[in-house]
């Protein structure tokens, strides 16, 4: 995801390059500025927003670091094409004296690229804060395009930052469902149909569908595993009673399955469960996706049934919707949010569950939340939901960016992102590996996360 340039008094600067397409059908590379304020978690936005931790820390000052992930798609082969592209944007714009620029090639030639992984690189070397300060002046992102071999440097003005849900208000608009409303302004009795949903969402169905789905080889959004996976997530849904559909939306890429459980009074009012099934491992080719994201997609399916077996329906419309594509970039979700934007369906909650089934060391009884671009009345309603119906909970703001619920949000829904814990995503000690498999989850956190998601999209649907 894009994020506009922030620089703090006190941290690491860090670029991160990441794959968006252009109405021209260009491809191109977003460099978007952001702050690590701990140097112990110096690390890199990837290319779909997780933030991904180095495998060393580097021994630079602030200003002297950027870091340029490519995507898995295109390897930074040329670092050398990338720097002069880099340092001729960001030194002629700034000083347009002869010496000026006498005196930045001088630091060009001084600059030096560290390989981080195959995909991933630093630059180090003075005069770089240039760049950092250039985008920030002018709320923009740095845009580098690949066009037949030529590379350019130039800016794309961008959204402002968003802000932190933490400090935004949580008022309930009128344009929220009655119960919603009627649950916000202080009903606090559990509904027993509910409550009888949140049961049925068990560690041992969770672990089990986790399972299933880690076997798969690799769930890579391009793979066979992931056209695999499709097909049997069609089948699981199917099983479980609700209707599916599935939309092709790139090609080469396993499509997205959609379940769908009609509403019975109000069916044109409609609550999503998303979470992305693709799976994404940078040390090898096998790619697990235990946490990132079996579980996710583990607790859609565990939910589906128990949706289904305790209440005698809803009375909106309710859609589980597996995507694709979010390790290349929130592509499966952005297309889905995209097509029914344009359909005009109403969606009155969009909640997304990414990565829920680790805890750091003591934490096996906090759920995370997103706390940027997301809807702040639906992030509370949907904490208080979840320490209602998961006694002994309590719930935490995570800036761990970022996820399908984003698609969604960008085209005006309420949305809501459900995370393990208050950390970020790299605190997973096997984010992004062939490491990333069932027996690293924690079973009893896996449970109270799920368990907080399908009370939150239980209730909303409100259950008759």
């Amino acid at each position: 995801m894009m994020t506009v340039a922030s620089v703090g008094a006190v941290g690491i600067t860090i670029l991160a390059l990441m794959a968006i397409a252009c109405a021209e059908g260009h491809m191109f590379h977003t460099l978007s500025s952001s702050t690590v304020v701990n140097e112990d978690l110096l690390g890199v936005y990837g290319p779909h927003g997780h933030h991904t931790a180095l495998l060393s820390p580097l021994p630079v000052s602030a200003d002297d670091l950027i870091i340029l992930d490519s995507l898995s798609s295109i390897p930074i082969d040329n670092s050398s094409i990338i720097l002069d592209s880099l340092h001729s944007l960001c030194s002629t714009r700034r000083h347009s004296s002869p010496s000026d620029h006498h005196r930045h090639d001088r630091h060009r030639s001084s600059l030096d690229v560290t390989v981080l992984s195959p995909h991933v690189v630093a630059v180090i070397g003075p005069r770089l804060a240039d760049c950092v300060e250039l985008v920030k002046e002018n709320n923009a992102e740095l845009v580098l395009e690949l066009n037949s071999g030529a590379v350019e440097v130039g800016m794309r003005k961008v959204r402002d930052v968003p802000v932190p849900v933490s400090a935004q208000g949580s008022v309930v608009p009128d344009s929220a469902p009655e119960w919603i409303k009627s649950f916000a302004a202080g009903a606090s009795e559990i509904n027993p149909k509910v409550a009888e949903v949140v049961a049925a969402m068990t560690a041992d169905e969770l672990m089990a569908n986790v399972e299933a789905l880690s076997a798969i080889y690799s769930r890579v959004s391009t793979s066979p595993g992931a056209l695999d996976a499709a097909d049997l997530l069609e089948l699981w849904y199917t099983q479980a009673g609700w209707t599916v559909t599935r939309q092709p939306y790139k090609e080469g890429y396993s499509d997205n399955v959609i379940a769908e459980l009609p509403g019975k009074t109000d069916p044109e009012a409609i609550v999503v469960a998303v979470a992305h099934y693709d799976s994404r491992a940078d040390d090898s080719t096998r790619a697990p996706g235990a946490d990132d994201n079996g579980s996710g997609t583990a607790a859609l399916l565990n939910m589906a049934r128990a949706l289904t077996s305790h209440a005698a329906g809803y009375a909106c419309t309710i859609r589980l919707v597996s995507v694709s594509g979010e390790e290349q970039g929130l592509l499966g979700s952005e297309a889905y949010a995209k097509a029914i934007k344009a359909r005009g369906d109403n969606v009155v909650m969009a909640v997304n569950a990414d990565m829920l089934g680790w805890a750091p060391e003591g934490d096996t009884h906090v759920v995370g939340f997103k706390d940027k671009s997301v809807t702040p009345w639906a992030v509370s309603l949907a904490q208080t939901i979840t320490t209602l119906y998961v006694p002994g909970t309590t719930t935490a703001f995570s800036n761990s960016c970022c996820s399908d619920y984003i698609s969604f949000y960008n085209e005006g829904y309420p949305a809501v992102g459900f995370f393990e814990s208050a950390v970020t995503a790299s605190a997973y000690p096997y984010y992004h590996t062939s490491k990333d498999l069932p027996s690293a989850l924690e079973p009893e956190h896996f449970e109270v996360t799920a368990r907080g998601f399908a009370a939150t999209i239980a209730l909303w649907a409100d259950p008759i």
